[in-house]
Protein backbone atom coordinates (compact mmCIF):
# COMPACT_ATOMS: atom_id res chain seq x y z
CA UNK A 1 0.00 0.00 0.00
CA UNK A 2 3.23 2.51 0.75
CA UNK A 3 3.77 2.11 -2.82
CA UNK A 4 0.95 2.97 -3.98
CA UNK A 5 1.16 6.29 -1.99
CA UNK A 6 4.64 7.38 -2.83
CA UNK A 7 3.36 6.86 -6.56
CA UNK A 8 0.62 9.10 -5.89
CA UNK A 9 3.38 11.59 -4.19
CA UNK A 10 5.85 11.43 -7.37
CA UNK A 11 3.40 12.05 -9.51
CA UNK A 12 1.75 14.92 -7.62
CA UNK A 13 5.59 16.18 -7.88
CA UNK A 14 5.71 15.71 -11.15
CA UNK A 15 1.97 17.61 -11.80
CA UNK A 16 3.80 20.80 -9.32
CA UNK A 17 7.12 21.15 -11.22
CA UNK A 18 5.04 20.36 -14.35
CA UNK A 19 2.45 23.65 -13.56
CA UNK A 20 5.16 25.53 -11.40
CA UNK A 21 8.37 25.45 -13.39
CA UNK A 22 9.97 28.77 -13.56
CA UNK A 23 9.70 30.60 -16.68
CA UNK A 24 12.95 30.81 -19.09
CA UNK A 25 15.16 33.31 -17.94
CA UNK A 26 14.31 32.92 -14.09
CA UNK A 27 17.00 33.66 -11.32
CA UNK A 28 18.89 30.67 -10.33
CA UNK A 29 18.18 31.77 -6.41
CA UNK A 30 14.63 31.82 -7.48
CA UNK A 31 14.55 28.21 -8.90
CA UNK A 32 16.70 26.98 -5.39
CA UNK A 33 13.66 28.52 -3.78
CA UNK A 34 10.98 26.55 -5.28
CA UNK A 35 12.40 23.64 -5.20
CA UNK A 36 12.77 23.77 -1.36
CA UNK A 37 9.03 24.24 -0.91
CA UNK A 38 8.35 21.54 -3.44
CA UNK A 39 10.32 19.16 -1.29
CA UNK A 40 8.99 20.07 1.95
CA UNK A 41 5.05 19.37 0.72
CA UNK A 42 6.50 16.12 -0.71
CA UNK A 43 7.58 15.40 3.12
CA UNK A 44 4.35 16.32 4.21
CA UNK A 45 2.31 14.67 2.47
CA UNK A 46 4.45 11.26 3.04
CA UNK A 47 4.12 11.40 6.75
CA UNK A 48 0.48 11.55 5.77
CA UNK A 49 0.18 8.57 3.72
CA UNK A 50 2.41 6.83 6.18
CA UNK A 51 -0.06 7.29 9.00
CA UNK A 52 -2.94 6.62 6.88
CA UNK A 53 -1.08 3.28 5.40
CA UNK A 54 -0.44 2.11 9.43
CA UNK A 55 -4.00 3.43 10.44
CA UNK A 56 -5.90 1.48 7.48
CA UNK A 57 -3.13 -1.81 8.03
CA UNK A 58 -1.70 -1.81 11.80
CA UNK A 59 -0.48 -5.40 11.46
CA UNK A 60 2.10 -4.67 8.61
CA UNK A 61 2.48 -5.52 5.08
CA UNK A 62 -0.49 -7.93 3.72
CA UNK A 63 0.44 -10.34 1.81
CA UNK A 64 -1.04 -11.10 -2.03
CA UNK A 65 -3.07 -14.20 -2.27
CA UNK A 66 -4.54 -15.28 -5.40
CA UNK A 67 -7.75 -17.08 -5.21
CA UNK A 68 -7.88 -20.85 -7.23
CA UNK A 69 -10.27 -23.03 -8.07
CA UNK A 70 -8.45 -26.35 -7.56
CA UNK A 71 -9.79 -30.17 -7.73
CA UNK A 72 -8.13 -33.40 -8.00
CA UNK A 73 -8.40 -36.19 -10.32
CA UNK A 74 -8.46 -39.97 -9.50
CA UNK A 75 -7.45 -42.52 -12.34
CA UNK A 76 -10.34 -43.31 -14.66
CA UNK A 77 -10.63 -44.61 -18.28
CA UNK A 78 -9.39 -42.92 -21.05
CA UNK A 79 -10.49 -43.42 -24.73
CA UNK A 80 -9.36 -42.40 -28.27
CA UNK A 81 -12.34 -42.60 -30.89
CA UNK A 82 -11.92 -42.28 -34.10
CA UNK A 83 -15.41 -40.15 -35.53
CA UNK A 84 -16.94 -40.74 -38.35
CA UNK A 85 -20.36 -40.26 -39.94
CA UNK A 86 -22.21 -43.51 -41.61
CA UNK A 87 -25.68 -44.44 -42.29
CA UNK A 88 -27.86 -47.21 -42.12
CA UNK A 89 -28.24 -50.61 -44.36
CA UNK A 90 -30.80 -52.45 -44.18
CA UNK A 91 -29.11 -55.85 -44.60
CA UNK A 92 -32.33 -57.41 -47.07
CA UNK A 93 -33.19 -54.84 -49.33
CA UNK A 94 -34.38 -55.85 -52.35
CA UNK A 95 -37.03 -55.16 -55.52
CA UNK A 96 -39.69 -57.85 -55.80
CA UNK A 97 -40.16 -58.77 -59.28
CA UNK A 98 -42.19 -60.29 -62.18
CA UNK A 99 -40.97 -63.61 -63.85
CA UNK A 100 -43.08 -63.30 -66.92
CA UNK A 101 -44.03 -60.09 -69.05
CA UNK A 102 -47.83 -59.48 -68.71
CA UNK A 103 -50.30 -56.88 -67.08
CA UNK A 104 -50.66 -56.20 -63.82
CA UNK A 105 -54.37 -56.99 -62.86
CA UNK A 106 -54.07 -56.87 -59.26
CA UNK A 107 -52.00 -55.33 -56.39
CA UNK A 108 -52.45 -56.85 -53.43
CA UNK A 109 -50.23 -54.70 -50.68
CA UNK A 110 -49.85 -50.94 -49.85
CA UNK A 111 -46.79 -48.83 -48.61
CA UNK A 112 -46.21 -49.85 -45.19
CA UNK A 113 -47.49 -53.48 -45.58
CA UNK A 114 -45.72 -56.19 -43.37
CA UNK A 115 -45.32 -59.58 -45.60
CA UNK A 116 -44.00 -63.07 -45.40
CA UNK A 117 -41.44 -64.81 -47.43
CA UNK A 118 -43.87 -66.67 -50.75
CA UNK A 119 -46.66 -64.18 -49.61
CA UNK A 120 -48.41 -63.21 -53.03
CA UNK A 121 -48.30 -59.33 -53.83
CA UNK A 122 -49.54 -58.82 -57.00
CA UNK A 123 -51.68 -60.98 -59.82
CA UNK A 124 -50.88 -60.91 -63.72
CA UNK A 125 -53.50 -60.95 -66.41
CA UNK A 126 -53.84 -64.90 -66.99
CA UNK A 127 -56.24 -64.69 -69.75
CA UNK A 128 -53.56 -65.39 -72.65
CA UNK A 129 -52.64 -68.51 -70.52
CA UNK A 130 -56.06 -69.44 -69.29
CA UNK A 131 -57.16 -69.71 -73.40
CA UNK A 132 -53.96 -71.36 -74.28
CA UNK A 133 -54.24 -74.31 -71.76
CA UNK A 134 -57.94 -74.77 -73.06
CA UNK A 135 -56.68 -75.60 -75.81
CA UNK A 136 -54.30 -77.70 -75.04
CA UNK A 137 -56.75 -80.10 -72.64
CA UNK A 138 -58.55 -80.14 -76.08
CA UNK A 139 -55.69 -81.04 -77.45
CA UNK A 140 -54.74 -83.75 -75.48
CA UNK A 141 -58.51 -85.17 -75.06
CA UNK A 142 -58.16 -85.84 -78.64
CA UNK A 143 -54.49 -87.12 -78.48
CA UNK A 144 -55.39 -89.39 -75.57
CA UNK A 145 -58.57 -91.05 -77.47
CA UNK A 146 -56.46 -91.86 -80.88
CA UNK A 147 -53.81 -93.25 -78.11
CA UNK A 148 -56.24 -95.52 -76.85
CA UNK A 149 -57.52 -96.54 -80.19
CA UNK A 150 -53.57 -97.27 -81.70
CA UNK A 151 -52.72 -99.39 -78.05
CA UNK A 152 -55.97 -101.15 -78.67
CA UNK A 153 -55.33 -101.63 -81.96
CA UNK A 154 -51.22 -102.95 -80.96
CA UNK A 155 -52.40 -104.92 -78.39
CA UNK A 156 -54.44 -106.91 -80.74
CA UNK A 157 -51.58 -107.38 -83.07
CA UNK A 158 -52.70 -105.14 -85.44
CA UNK A 159 -51.72 -101.50 -86.92
CA UNK A 160 -48.38 -100.79 -87.04
CA UNK A 161 -45.36 -99.64 -84.24
CA UNK A 162 -44.98 -96.42 -85.76
CA UNK A 163 -48.57 -95.49 -85.36
CA UNK A 164 -48.63 -96.78 -81.81
CA UNK A 165 -45.43 -94.81 -80.73
CA UNK A 166 -46.34 -91.56 -82.58
CA UNK A 167 -50.04 -91.72 -80.72
CA UNK A 168 -48.41 -92.12 -77.57
CA UNK A 169 -45.55 -89.41 -78.41
CA UNK A 170 -48.18 -86.98 -79.18
CA UNK A 171 -50.09 -87.43 -76.10
CA UNK A 172 -47.18 -87.24 -73.65
CA UNK A 173 -45.59 -84.86 -75.54
CA UNK A 174 -49.57 -82.42 -75.11
CA UNK A 175 -49.29 -83.46 -71.03
CA UNK A 176 -45.58 -81.87 -70.39
CA UNK A 177 -46.87 -78.56 -72.57
CA UNK A 178 -49.88 -78.37 -70.35
CA UNK A 179 -47.37 -78.83 -67.05
CA UNK A 180 -45.05 -76.20 -68.23
CA UNK A 181 -48.37 -74.05 -69.21
CA UNK A 182 -49.74 -74.77 -65.14
CA UNK A 183 -46.38 -73.47 -64.20
CA UNK A 184 -46.48 -70.38 -66.11
CA UNK A 185 -49.77 -69.84 -64.76
CA UNK A 186 -48.22 -70.09 -61.15
CA UNK A 187 -45.69 -67.28 -62.09
CA UNK A 188 -48.94 -64.76 -62.38
CA UNK A 189 -48.69 -64.96 -58.72
CA UNK A 190 -46.05 -62.17 -58.16
CA UNK A 191 -44.42 -63.69 -54.50
CA UNK A 192 -42.61 -61.68 -52.02
CA UNK A 193 -38.49 -63.84 -51.88
CA UNK A 194 -38.12 -62.70 -48.03
CA UNK A 195 -39.97 -61.38 -45.35
CA UNK A 196 -40.33 -57.33 -44.16
CA UNK A 197 -41.89 -54.67 -44.68
CA UNK A 198 -43.04 -53.16 -47.99
CA UNK A 199 -41.35 -49.48 -48.76
CA UNK A 200 -42.43 -48.66 -51.94
CA UNK A 201 -45.21 -49.63 -54.64
CA UNK A 202 -43.96 -49.03 -58.41
CA UNK A 203 -46.17 -50.91 -60.72
CA UNK A 204 -49.88 -49.63 -60.47
CA UNK A 205 -53.02 -52.27 -61.85
CA UNK A 206 -52.94 -52.11 -65.62
CA UNK A 207 -48.97 -51.37 -65.97
CA UNK A 208 -47.02 -53.42 -68.38
CA UNK A 209 -43.81 -55.76 -66.49
CA UNK A 210 -41.53 -57.81 -67.79
CA UNK A 211 -39.07 -60.65 -66.62
CA UNK A 212 -36.86 -58.88 -63.53
CA UNK A 213 -39.17 -55.43 -63.82
CA UNK A 214 -39.52 -53.91 -60.14
CA UNK A 215 -43.38 -53.96 -58.60
CA UNK A 216 -42.05 -52.85 -55.22
CA UNK A 217 -38.99 -52.58 -53.00
CA UNK A 218 -39.36 -54.73 -50.08
CA UNK A 219 -37.05 -53.98 -46.85
CA UNK A 220 -35.89 -56.76 -44.18
CA UNK A 221 -35.93 -54.11 -40.96
CA UNK A 222 -34.87 -57.14 -38.53
CA UNK A 223 -31.62 -57.34 -39.39
CA UNK A 224 -29.84 -53.43 -39.71
CA UNK A 225 -26.08 -52.65 -40.16
CA UNK A 226 -24.44 -49.40 -39.91
CA UNK A 227 -21.85 -48.67 -42.71
CA UNK A 228 -18.91 -45.70 -43.25
CA UNK A 229 -15.94 -44.90 -44.91
CA UNK A 230 -12.95 -44.39 -42.84
CA UNK A 231 -9.79 -42.50 -44.14
CA UNK A 232 -6.91 -44.15 -45.47
CA UNK A 233 -4.48 -43.04 -42.54
CA UNK A 234 -6.76 -45.36 -40.21
CA UNK A 235 -6.08 -48.30 -42.29
CA UNK A 236 -3.98 -50.10 -39.74
CA UNK A 237 -6.02 -48.94 -36.78
CA UNK A 238 -9.29 -50.34 -37.61
CA UNK A 239 -9.67 -54.03 -37.65
CA UNK A 240 -12.69 -56.43 -37.38
CA UNK A 241 -14.28 -56.82 -34.06
CA UNK A 242 -13.35 -52.67 -32.78
CA UNK A 243 -15.50 -51.73 -30.03
CA UNK A 244 -17.63 -48.57 -31.67
CA UNK A 245 -20.30 -46.49 -29.92
CA UNK A 246 -23.34 -45.10 -32.92
CA UNK A 247 -24.91 -41.93 -32.03
CA UNK A 248 -28.26 -41.08 -33.77
CA UNK A 249 -28.55 -37.35 -33.43
CA UNK A 250 -32.27 -37.05 -35.02
CA UNK A 251 -33.62 -39.53 -32.57
CA UNK A 252 -31.17 -39.09 -29.35
CA UNK A 253 -30.26 -42.52 -28.77
CA UNK A 254 -27.00 -44.57 -28.54
CA UNK A 255 -26.04 -48.48 -29.82
CA UNK A 256 -23.15 -50.15 -28.95
CA UNK A 257 -21.72 -52.21 -30.92
CA UNK A 258 -18.67 -54.14 -33.27
CA UNK A 259 -17.23 -53.78 -36.66
CA UNK A 260 -17.73 -56.78 -38.76
CA UNK A 261 -16.66 -55.90 -41.71
CA UNK A 262 -13.69 -54.02 -43.14
CA UNK A 263 -12.91 -53.62 -46.85
CA UNK A 264 -9.82 -54.96 -47.88
CA UNK A 265 -9.57 -52.59 -50.67
CA UNK A 266 -9.18 -48.15 -50.72
CA UNK A 267 -11.00 -45.88 -52.95
CA UNK A 268 -9.16 -44.41 -54.96
CA UNK A 269 -11.37 -41.37 -55.53
CA UNK A 270 -11.70 -40.57 -52.02
CA UNK A 271 -8.83 -42.93 -50.26
CA UNK A 272 -10.94 -44.54 -48.14
CA UNK A 273 -12.23 -47.78 -46.87
CA UNK A 274 -15.57 -49.49 -45.63
CA UNK A 275 -16.72 -50.67 -42.50
CA UNK A 276 -19.75 -52.22 -41.23
CA UNK A 277 -21.05 -52.92 -37.92
CA UNK A 278 -24.53 -54.52 -36.76
CA UNK A 279 -27.18 -52.94 -35.01
CA UNK A 280 -29.80 -54.45 -32.43
CA UNK A 281 -32.91 -56.26 -34.42
CA UNK A 282 -35.82 -53.84 -34.11
CA UNK A 283 -34.53 -50.54 -32.80
CA UNK A 284 -37.67 -48.28 -32.64
CA UNK A 285 -37.20 -45.32 -34.67
CA UNK A 286 -34.20 -46.21 -36.45
CA UNK A 287 -34.71 -46.44 -40.24
CA UNK A 288 -32.77 -47.76 -43.56
CA UNK A 289 -30.58 -44.60 -44.70
CA UNK A 290 -30.89 -42.60 -41.43
CA UNK A 291 -27.64 -40.84 -41.03
CA UNK A 292 -25.35 -41.51 -37.79
CA UNK A 293 -22.47 -40.51 -35.81
CA UNK A 294 -19.54 -42.92 -35.44
CA UNK A 295 -16.67 -43.54 -32.62
CA UNK A 296 -13.92 -46.67 -33.25
CA UNK A 297 -12.32 -46.86 -30.26
CA UNK A 298 -8.77 -47.16 -31.22
CA UNK A 299 -7.09 -46.71 -28.13
CA UNK A 300 -8.11 -47.09 -24.31
CA UNK A 301 -6.22 -47.17 -21.54
CA UNK A 302 -8.46 -48.03 -18.11
CA UNK A 303 -5.90 -46.85 -15.63
CA UNK A 304 -5.17 -43.29 -16.36
CA UNK A 305 -5.13 -39.56 -15.37
CA UNK A 306 -7.69 -37.64 -17.75
CA UNK A 307 -7.59 -33.88 -17.72
CA UNK A 308 -8.90 -31.08 -19.24
CA UNK A 309 -6.51 -30.03 -22.02
CA UNK A 310 -6.77 -25.89 -21.38
CA UNK A 311 -5.16 -26.35 -18.33
CA UNK A 312 -2.04 -27.95 -19.93
CA UNK A 313 0.53 -25.38 -19.60
CA UNK A 314 4.52 -25.55 -21.38
CA UNK A 315 8.06 -24.32 -20.73
CA UNK A 316 11.28 -24.60 -21.51
CA UNK A 317 11.10 -28.23 -19.65
CA UNK A 318 7.79 -29.38 -21.22
CA UNK A 319 4.59 -30.12 -20.28
CA UNK A 320 3.88 -29.25 -16.63
CA UNK A 321 0.34 -27.95 -14.74
CA UNK A 322 -0.06 -25.86 -11.73
CA UNK A 323 -0.91 -27.82 -8.75
CA UNK A 324 -1.82 -26.39 -4.71
CA UNK A 325 0.57 -27.42 -1.78
CA UNK A 326 0.65 -26.18 1.48
CA UNK A 327 4.07 -24.72 2.71
CA UNK A 328 4.24 -24.28 6.55
CA UNK A 329 0.45 -24.38 7.12
CA UNK A 330 -0.50 -21.83 3.57
CA UNK A 331 -1.15 -23.21 0.34
CA UNK A 332 1.17 -22.04 -2.55
CA UNK A 333 1.43 -22.50 -5.99
CA UNK A 334 3.96 -25.57 -7.58
CA UNK A 335 4.48 -26.77 -10.64
CA UNK A 336 3.75 -30.43 -11.51
CA UNK A 337 5.89 -31.70 -14.86
CA UNK A 338 3.72 -34.07 -16.47
CA UNK A 339 4.06 -36.46 -19.68
CA UNK A 340 1.53 -36.70 -21.72
CA UNK A 341 -0.38 -39.33 -23.48
CA UNK A 342 -3.20 -39.39 -25.96
CA UNK A 343 -5.67 -36.46 -26.72
CA UNK A 344 -9.52 -36.66 -27.36
CA UNK A 345 -11.71 -33.39 -28.04
CA UNK A 346 -11.04 -31.49 -24.93
CA UNK A 347 -9.38 -34.23 -22.83
CA UNK A 348 -5.76 -34.96 -22.21
CA UNK A 349 -3.82 -38.33 -21.53
CA UNK A 350 -1.25 -38.42 -18.55
CA UNK A 351 1.35 -40.99 -18.49
CA UNK A 352 3.05 -39.86 -15.21
CA UNK A 353 3.76 -36.57 -13.31
CA UNK A 354 0.74 -36.42 -10.97
CA UNK A 355 -1.36 -38.55 -8.35
CA UNK A 356 -5.13 -38.97 -7.69
CA UNK A 357 -3.79 -36.92 -4.55
CA UNK A 358 -2.21 -33.66 -6.18
CA UNK A 359 -4.66 -30.34 -5.85
CA UNK A 360 -4.83 -29.42 -9.37
CA UNK A 361 -5.56 -25.97 -10.37
CA UNK A 362 -8.06 -25.47 -12.83
CA UNK A 363 -9.39 -22.05 -11.85
CA UNK A 364 -6.83 -19.18 -12.28
CA UNK A 365 -3.95 -20.56 -13.37
CA UNK A 366 -3.26 -18.34 -15.44
CA UNK A 367 0.23 -16.47 -15.09
CA UNK A 368 0.48 -18.14 -11.57
CA UNK A 369 4.19 -18.35 -10.54
CA UNK A 370 5.38 -21.09 -8.52
CA UNK A 371 5.45 -20.54 -4.62
CA UNK A 372 2.97 -17.97 -5.22
CA UNK A 373 0.62 -17.53 -2.15
CA UNK A 374 -3.12 -18.72 -2.95
CA UNK A 375 -6.51 -18.76 -1.41
CA UNK A 376 -8.01 -22.18 -2.04
CA UNK A 377 -11.39 -22.62 -3.38
CA UNK A 378 -13.08 -26.54 -4.24
CA UNK A 379 -14.62 -26.94 -7.19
Amino acid sequence: MKNIYTIAILCLFTLLITSCGSKPGTPAADKQTRLAELKTQIAALEKEASALEMELNPGGKTERQKIVGVESFPQTVFRNYIDLQGSVLADQQLFINAKMPGTVDQIMIKTGDRVAAGQTVALLDDAVIKQGLAELENQLSFASDLFEKQKSLWDQKLGTEVQYLSAKNNKESIEKRIATTKEQWEMIKVKAPISGVIDEVIIKPGGSVAPGMPIARLVNLSKLEISAEVPEIFAGKVKKGNAIRIHFPDIDKEYDSKITYVSPIINQVNRTFKVKAALPANMSGVLPNMLALIKIIDYSNSAAYVLPINIIQKDSKGDFVMAADTVNGKWVAVKKQVTIGKYYNDKVEIKSGINASHMLITLGYQDLIEGEKLSVQNK
